[in-house]
Order: C-alpha cells, then sequence, then structure tokens
C-alpha cells in the first residue's frame, strides 16, 4: 500500500520543478520582495484575487488539507485565495500581492467574510490537516490512506478525550515550515505594520464571537467548522524570539 505521507517530497519537488498545478495551469516564476527566497507564481489568467488595494491590520493562518500542486490549483481557480503558500520544504510561494486581496475566511465569518478578508494577509500551510484512524491506518478527509498509526512523525494525537472539533489525529508540520512562517510573518509585519501579536493559550482554538482586532489569528479563530491550523500547530515556534 502507497501511503501519502511517504510521498510528500516527490510530490511537492515536481511541483518546485515543473510548476503546473492539478489543473494543468503552467506558471511562470519571479522573485519577491517580501523576503528573499520568495517566488511569486504568475499566469496570464490571474483572476483570483481582486487588484483592490486595501489596509491590513492581521495575518489569518490555514492549513491546506491537501497536496502542494492541488493546493495551488485550487488557490488559482477563483475567488478564493491567499497570498502566500509555504511548502513542507520552507518554499514559499506567493500568489499575489499581498496589498491586494481575495476571499480566504468564508461564509459565516466572525466579522464578515469581505471585511475581515480584505483586512487580512492570508498564509495557507501545506499540511493534510484531519486524519481519521482506520485499522491502523490513518486515512485523510477524502479517504485516501496518509500513514500507518507507527509513523509517529507524521501526525499529532489529541489528548483531550472528545479530540478537536471531533477529530483525535492531526497531520504533523514540519519544522521547515515553522521557520520560514516565522522570517514570513516578520517581513509582512514589518511592511504592512501589523500587530505582531499571537492569539494567548487560551483563545488558540476559540472561535470568537467579535471580530478578535489585530495580530495573528487562524482560521478556526473566525469559523467553528474549520479545523485549521489545529492541535498539531505548534504557536511557540512563530513567536519571534
Amino acid at each position: 500500500m502507497n501511503f501519502a505521507y511517504d510521498e510528500l517530497p516527490k510530490k511537492e519537488g515536481k511541483f518546485h520543478k515543473y510548476l503546473t498545478d492539478s489543473y494543468g495551469k503552467v506558471f511562470t516564476k519571479e522573485d519577491s520582495p517580501t523576503m528573499p527566497g520568495t517566488v511569486r507564481l504568475s499566469h496570464p489568467n490571474d483572476d483570483w484575487y481582486y487588484k483592490t488595494k486595501t489596509k491590513k491590520d492581521k495575518i489569518v493562518l490555514h492549513f491546506t488539507a491537501g497536496f502542494l500542486h492541488a493546493d495551488i490549483g485550487e488557490l488559482t481557480k477563483q475567488h478564493v485565495s491567499v497570498a502566500y503558500v509555504v511548502a513542507r520544504d520552507g518554499t514559499v510561494y506567493e500568489l499575489f500581492d499581498p496589498e491586494y486581496w481575495s476571499y480566504h475566511l468564508g461564509p459565516k465569518a466572525t466579522g464578515g467574510n469581505k471585511k475581515n478578508s480584505s483586512s487580512s494577509i492570508g498564509i495557507e500551510i501545506c499540511n493534510n490537516g484531519p486524519l481519521t484512524l482506520e485499522n491502523g491506518i490513518l486515512k485523510t478527509w477524502s479517504g485516501s490512506p496518509y500513514c500507518t498509526i507507527d509513523q509517529a512523525d507524521a501526525f499529532v494525537k489529541v489528548k483531550d478525550e472528545g479530540g478537536f472539533r471531533g477529530h483525535k489525529y492531526f497531520a504533523s508540520y514540519t519544522k521547515e515550515q515553522f521557520r520560514t512562517l516565522d522570517l514570513l510573518i516578520t517581513n509582512i509585519c514589518r511592511k504592512h505594520k501589523i500587530l505582531r501579536k499571537l492569539p494567548k493559550l487560551n483563545e488558540r482554538a476559540q472561535k470568537f464571537v467579535n471580530d478578535p482586532g489585530e495580530g495573528i489569528w487562524s482560521h478556526q479563530n473566525f469559523r467553528s467548522d474549520k479545523f485549521d491550523v489545529g492541535p498539531a500547530f505548534e504557536w511557540d515556534r512563530i513567536s519571534g524570539r
């Protein structure tokens, strides 16, 4: 049996080389001014974001729940996208200039989808999200085998009996992602004058009733039906220290 976790480096490497997404769109790459090493993806039909500049006061973190080539495909398909995607090896892809915006919070988001999508910079982290255990195998949301229960580095098990929003297992992030994400956040906050404030410990898994305001948040802070960035995310690794 082939496990997705074992194939992740190969899948990412293929996208890095050919820059072709799951729909067959071929991108060209440019240097981004955000920070050294960031790759800006360009395509003639770049209609996945609104070319209107908006003031930013927050960063919102997401996980993709998929694989890089498919993630890029979905995020360049319609006006539901983010400025940045962080691959598992730490490569940062810029899908549009963060001065512009696209929807990324969704219906019923706290504070309003358009208001907070347009006033925030979205970052997607390549990660498969919640996993389901069946006969010693952890499967993705689509039912694909991700890893075995013995591959302890591939996932995190939630300690609470009820899990996190109904799920007990979540795919792990990589040290390369945390290292790059920390630098990316630092650069974004400096350039856009966003307060570099992380959620308090008791706020990290909380869905806010009112707009949480300035700072760095995650999708789960805006919607009770979302799991990202989930309990596998180590907030202290992006503390800026």
